[in-house]
């Protein structure tokens, strides 16, 4: 343990910086006083009755004579700390009201960190938590760039190997129901705490819901929706995309993928040129998200299909005289051997044809159908024309 505050006490001796305890009475927080000024860490101001706070440490055995002792009572610069903090609390409290809360030690206290008079402050020996936090949230206020206030206390224990395993842990009192965003606050916030302590901060979060065991809204925040999605389409076959098929191959194709934390949606287009395995295909993404849901939950993922095209030859194969008209309309434009080739793209002519109107496609000289790069050769198209 001593080992851990070694270079912080280190820091502070040859730099001392002023700290202020609101609850100057205390037993426990003039044990600390007494010990912080032994050990020259730290310069102290106890805010009390001054008569209350000496006769409390002679009580204790407890030598606080080089602290500083201020009673808000009779303090020589208490209107122009009523001025400051009516002037920070811009028209929220009156400066009667001001007054009568800088009255209290911990209001007292938090004001002479504002105004300069000590660079910290520790309280809650008698406060409650919230009343220890909320004069600084009005007075003090959060450093730039952070919008909540959170906590986070040292663990010491023993680990395995015999040694020392040091842990920051929080949010253990402040925040009850963090959103996910502040969750991230308070994670990079608690990590740089660590750092002043010693530790090299590998970052955890913890839940008491062990793939899925646990269920609400509490459960919910730890996950990330758009984490949970990666790992949705890393269920389906990495090589059965567009960019490693060809031909009669089918793909899943991932077009569009939106969301934050909270809320993930996936856009896939599936085809298949062979019926049932273009319907494995679809069962396929159904059984993906089966295995989602049974690690985190029912209803994690959900998989909503739409139809859209099939392959015409399923209905053509019965009509091939439409195919020989085709081609021989293109002999007779000067094309001696007319190929077929299959579409890796849906085409409106497919659902024509599944109404009863007969539609292959027949070339029009372009390139990359509805593609980011499709084109048409000038030439070509001017032989067509």
């Amino acid at each position: 343990m001593a080992d851990m505050f070694a270079p912080l006490v280190a820091q502070l001796k040859a730099n001392p910086k002023t700290i202020v305890f609101t609850e100057g009475n205390d037993p426990r927080i003039l044990e600390a006083a007494s010990k912080l000024l032994a050990e020259g860490v730290l310069k102290v101001v106890m805010v009390g009755n001054e008569a209350e706070c000496k006769a409390a440490a002679a009580a204790g055995n407890f030598d606080i004579s080089a602290a500083e002792i201020i009673d808000p009572e009779n303090y020589a610069g208490f209107d122009e700390m009523v001025n400051t903090m009516v002037e920070l609390r811009k028209g929220k409290q009156t400066a009667e009201e001001c007054t009568a809360l800088l009255k209290k030690s911990n209001y007292f206290g938090t004001m002479l960190v504002k105004m300069g008079k000590a660079d910290c402050l520790l309280g809650g020996a008698t406060y409650s938590t919230a009343d220890t936090v909320r004069p600084a949230l009005q007075i003090i206020k959060t450093k730039p760039g952070s919008k909540i206030v959170s906590s986070c206390f040292i663990m010491v224990r023993p680990s395995a190997t015999g040694e020392n395993e040091v842990l920051a842990m929080a949010d253990c009192a402040i925040n009850i129901k963090p959103t996910e965003d502040e969750l991230v606050e308070i994670a990079v916030e608690t990590a740089r705490t660590a750092k002043v302590f010693g530790i090299d901060p590998k970052v955890a979060f913890l839940s008491y819901s062990t793939l899925g065991s646990g269920k609400g809204e509490d459960v919910d925040k730890m996950r990330n929706a758009l984490l949970i999605a990666m790992e949705y389409n890393a269920l389906l076959p990495a090589l059965e995309t567009p960019a490693h098929t060809e031909g009669y191959e089918g793909f899943f194709h991932l077009q569009e993928m939106h969301g934050k934390a909270e809320k993930a949606t996936m856009e896939y287009i599936v085809r298949d040129h062979d019926m049932k395995r273009f319907q494995e295909r679809k069962a396929m993404m159904d059984k993906a998200a089966e295995q989602i849901n049974r690690r985190w939950g029912d209803g994690t993922a959900v998989v909503d299909t739409h139809d859209q095209y099939y392959n015409m030859y399923e209905v053509l194969k019965d009509h091939m005289e439409i195919l020989e008209l085709a081609e021989s309309a293109m002999k007779a434009a000067g094309i001696e051997h007319p190929t077929h080739s299959p579409i890796r793209g849906g085409t409106d002519g497919s659902v024509l044809t599944y109404k009863g109107l007969l539609c292959p496609n027949l070339p029009s000289a372009g390139h990359n159908a509805h593609g980011r790069y499709e084109y048409a050769p000038v030439e070509l198209s001017l032989i067509h024309i």
